[in-house]
């Protein structure tokens, strides 16, 4: 394989994923082939294997190494308050909705900026909330659970939202017990894995869908639907205005935010 390809031997990404399938249990045609290609070459270039035969041959025996792999394959890009619109778009809705306890689910939450954004809304609100948080990577969600952070990644909060983190150390905030009694981290795979018991009255599933391959997005959105509550919303993605939420009788509300007819 030349240095800067990015696809494989048909035969070794066969059995490549194969292994993968074996070890982490998880079913890897549902993603898109080209984007897992991509981050596998880059794997190897960042750990210097010479080719995905070897890192196969070594993935088999060695648990570390698969640890790392499987931190690097799946993506965990998040940040507090991630697309400012979109999240004052979702707190008029939730003004609107009735008084009740609110059930939501954050999936794909990575180290967790968005649950804990979620819980600084709903303070904000003044609304009484249990917020469930899962991610596929263990090592994400052990990291998620302390809900601690560098200072410098509040650092772009509004002001008022930035108060109510808590110091922690040197450089370092925490989530205040208010907010974290609310919060339950879990890991989860939303293709393998079955859904967490609902009705949930919000789904946020933001910038996931997009590394599914169509017939996966549609299961996923399915299971969503039908987890739910009736005028139960999901929120996407910026980039994730899917014609599938339709096909389930998911109302599109807003941009990016969808609701349960």
């Amino acid at each position: 394989m030349r240095p800067d390809a990015c696809h494989f031997d048909a035969g070794d990404w066969q059995a490549f994923t194969s292994l993968l399938a074996k070890r982490w249990h998880v079913d890897w045609s549902g993603y898109k082939q080209a984007q897992l290609q991509r981050r596998t070459h880059g794997f190897l270039a960042y750990e210097g294997f010479p080719s995905l035969r070897a890192l196969a041959a070594k993935a088999a025996t060695d648990g570390a190494l698969v640890a790392r792999l499987h931190s690097y394959l799946t993506i965990h890009v998040t940040e507090f308050f991630r697309d400012p619109d979109f999240w004052r778009r979702l707190g008029r809705l939730l003004q609107s909705r009735p008084a009740r306890e609110l059930r939501a689910w954050s999936a794909g939450t990575a180290w967790g900026a968005e649950a804990v954004s979620l819980g600084l809304l709903c303070e904000q609100l003044h609304l009484n909330y249990t917020i469930l948080a899962t991610d596929n990577d263990a090592d994400t969600i052990k990291a998620a659970r302390t809900l601690e952070y560098p200072a410098g990644v509040a650092a772009a909060l509004p002001t008022a939202l930035r108060a109510q983190l808590q110091p922690s150390g040197p450089d370092r905030v925490r989530v205040p017990a208010r907010i974290a009694s609310h919060v339950t981290f879990r890991v989860h795979h939303l293709l393998r894995d079955a859904f967490p018991v609902g009705p949930f009255d919000l789904v946020l599933c933001r910038n996931v869908l997009i590394y599914f391959e169509s017939p996966a997005r549609r299961e996923a959105i399915g299971r969503f639907t039908a987890g739910l509550a009736d005028n139960g919303i999901l929120g996407l993605g910026a980039t994730e205005a899917l014609l599938e939420c339709h096909q389930f009788g998911l109302v599109n509300v807003a941009p990016s935010l969808y609701q349960k007819a």
